[in-house]
């Protein structure tokens, strides 16, 4: 009773602090009114802090305190707090002014600000003010007097806490707060159970290198749009990919100047745009020949007049700036009608993608990124989820950078506020919604009408009636109303089928942990959140195992323990490689799981894990197996039988198991690959 009579006295003076704290953010906090959700924010009225109320139930009045508390301590980052005390066991009404039972447990649920959530200084009242003596009693020795940039001089408190842990601030005041106030030194959370799956050098959920490759990008931009010399002015550098989106889950880390990046690195791309002329050719091949020209012509200025280091290539321009080695393509207009004039709409489409689409996508997803801070860290989760269960290659990054924008732009639905929400919604998404019946309507622009809609609608019902059904997931957006261009390479329906049922199991694994049944500390509750990011390979029929060491990535797969390997030349002698920023070769496994793909496409499907990976696995197709008769054209890899019936002898064709087993093993020889099949069911669940 002494303990709780204390902490409701501090809950009164923690409401103080709440209505001085409240007070002095209104007073400085700018209202954008021309943003819909922050006029609808400010059209509500000032929450104010829940007073204690002491009623028969010293459990309630104890709940109520901590709940106050929190309110008071986080102030602009928290829009709700609640607290409830978990029920061990029944009891009787005669038990009710008990005082709360020794080894329960206070839960605290927390919606937080997105806007204001890991901000590192709370600002306080003037020294001397009628809300100071609240203030002090609040955070005590923590509160230090500190003059601002607008010249105000208040009390206020700092967050020292590193990039590194920078989206678990809320997490540590609540614990400060809980300690201070309140007794209880022992809090666990589920708020950064998953951290594990994005954790690298120089990353992790709150931080990574992208910010540094888009400062580099900007200067190699200024300096590509300055150069003097070229028969054309460059007129626009535009930047792609999901690294200028923050939704890269590794992006690369900086090396050496001179120096190649790590095998299987990603490459930060962006597009080249001359001014208009009507010499470019109108045939492919000379087409061809022009850019590459004009690569050999950039990258020679660029290393005269600005320094750089270039390498150009027949595709495209490698630049180093800044420890990071940029890829850059041109683009022109023209080249997407000739390839369509061609009759090659594969090649068009993945242009399309490199460039004009691609580019529309970063700056829509840049901007997204900004709005909603917990959006970048969501995708990356959700990305470095669907790698773990050996997804890679059938969804494109940027499809799945959709998938979980809807979540945070569907209408009626409050965006996420921090990644692990983001990510639970993207695995709901999936596990709930119907794509075989239902559109995908992603409003990321903001500029979805009726109109837009009912043409979506159209469009999607006009896919499944013809043949082969359209694609398995049908996304519209604004600028792609008749459906997304990232949807073209989705994945066939046994493993959408497989997407939709590991995507249900994830999400029960996350919510049991969240709020477990018993108590664990925070190791616990990873331990048993990281479960949903592990693959399940009892599914497959045949594991390609590779050597671990040899894998270019294999620093990032789950559970490692090599180092990460280093950008710097494999030879003794440097300077014979010094300046080839291109390297040496790209990701052998991803090379690998290509000619697999390719060769053996009626055969199996081939799953691979293109983050460190060290298992490629496939699943046979029941049709593949099924007895044809002999013709010359299919007796690839195949084993011929005779068939005896009453009609005589018959010649019969059956898949060649070993021959392909054989054929892999030896393809993968230089991963020293062990191959191993294994019983599994007939389906791919």
């Amino acid at each position: 009773r002494e303990r709780l009579e204390t902490t409701a006295s501090a809950a009164d003076v923690a409401i103080e602090a709440a209505a001085a704290l409240a007070s002095q953010s209104r007073r400085a906090e700018p209202i954008d009114s021309k943003t819909p959700r922050a006029a609808a924010a400010a059209s509500q009225p000032p929450a104010s802090a829940p007073r204690v109320n002491t009623g028969d139930s010293l459990e309630a009045a104890y709940v109520a305190s901590a709940e106050a508390l929190l309110v008071a301590g986080l102030g602009r980052r928290a829009e709700l707090v609640r607290c409830w005390f978990s029920s061990l066991a029944p009891r009787s009404l005669d038990a009710a002014r008990a005082p709360p039972r020794q080894g329960g447990r206070l839960y605290a649920s927390i919606l937080l600000d997105a806007r204001h959530a890991n901000g590192q200084v709370d600002r306080g009242p003037l020294p001397g003010s009628a809300h100071t003596e609240a203030w002090l009693a609040l955070w005590g020795e923590r509160s230090e007097t500190r003059r601002f940039k607008d010249g105000a001089i208040v009390h206020a408190v700092v967050w020292p806490i590193p990039a590194a842990g920078r989206h678990l601030l809320p997490l540590t005041v609540v614990r400060d707060l809980a300690q201070r106030h309140l007794g209880i030194s022992r809090c666990s959370s589920a708020m950064g159970g998953i951290d594990e799956a994005l954790a690298a050098p120089l990353t992790g959920p709150s931080h990574s290198t992208a910010s540094q490759i888009i400062a580099a990008f900007e200067k190699l931009s200024a300096a590509m749009r300055a150069l003097e010399g070229l028969p054309l002015a460059i007129t626009s550098v535009a930047a792609t990919g999901p690294i200028f989106s923050h939704t890269e889950p590794f992006p690369p880390a900086p090396v050496d100047a001179g120096s190649p990046p790590p095998p299987g690195a990603t490459r930060p791309r962006f597009v080249i745009r001359f001014e208009t002329s009507g010499k470019w050719p109108d045939e492919l091949l000379p087409l061809a020949a022009l850019k590459t020209a004009f690569y050999l012509q950039i990258g020679d200025r660029l290393e005269q007049q600005a320094g750089f280091y270039c390498e150009p290539t027949r595709e495209a321009l490698l630049v180093q700036c800044d420890g990071f080695t940029f890829s850059g393509t041109i683009a022109h207009d023209k080249e997407e009608r000739l390839l369509v004039e061609a009759e090659k709409p594969a090649a068009a489409r993945s242009l399309l993608r490199r460039t004009t689409s691609g580019v529309r996508h970063t700056t829509s997803v840049h901007e997204l990124s900004g709005q909603c801070p917990a959006f970048g860290a969501s995708v990356r989760f959700a990305k470095r989820w669907m790698h773990c269960q050996l997804f890679s290659g059938f969804f494109a990054p940027q499809l799945v950078e959709l998938l979980v924008a809807h979540s945070f732009t569907s209408d009626g639905c409050r965006p996420p506020a921090y990644a692990l929400a983001g990510f639970l919604r993207f695995l709901q998404l999936l596990h709930r919604h119907d794509f075989a019946q239902e559109p995908l309507l992603i409003d990321i622009d903001g500029g979805m009408g009726e109109e837009e809609r009912a043409a979506a609608v159209a469009s999607f019902k006009a896919a499944r009636e013809a043949a082969g059904g359209g694609p398995g997931i049908f996304v519209a957006t604004p600028a792609e109303p008749r459906g997304s261009l990232w949807t073209d390479d989705s994945a066939p329906a046994p493993a959408l089928r497989r997407l939709r049922r590991l995507a249900g199991c994830a999400l029960r694994v996350l919510q049991d942990a969240i709020v477990p049944a018993s108590e664990e500390d925070e190791l616990d509750l990873a331990a048993a959140m990281m479960e949903a990011f592990r693959p399940s390979l009892q599914d497959f029929d045949v594991l390609v195992e590779l050597d671990a060491a040899r894998v270019p990535r294999s620093h990032l797969s789950l559970g490692r323990s090599l180092p990460p390997p280093s950008g710097a030349a494999s030879s003794g002698f440097v300077n014979v490689t010094h300046g080839r920023i291109g390297g040496a070769g790209g990701d052998g496994v991803l090379e690998l799981v290509q000619v697999i793909r390719q060769r053996y496409a009626e055969h199996a499907l081939v799953f691979y894990d293109e983050l460190g990976g060290h298992v490629i696995a496939l699943k046979w197709k029941p049709r593949a197996f099924l007895p044809v008769a002999v013709k010359l054209a299919s007796t690839q890899d195949c084993l011929q039988l005779e068939r005896l019936s009453q009609s005589g002898a018959a010649s019969w064709l059956l898949p060649n198991v070993a021959a392909m087993l054989e054929d892999i093993r030896m393809e993968a020889r230089k991963f020293n690959a062990r191959i191993r099949m294994q019983r599994s069911s007939a389906r791919l669940q």
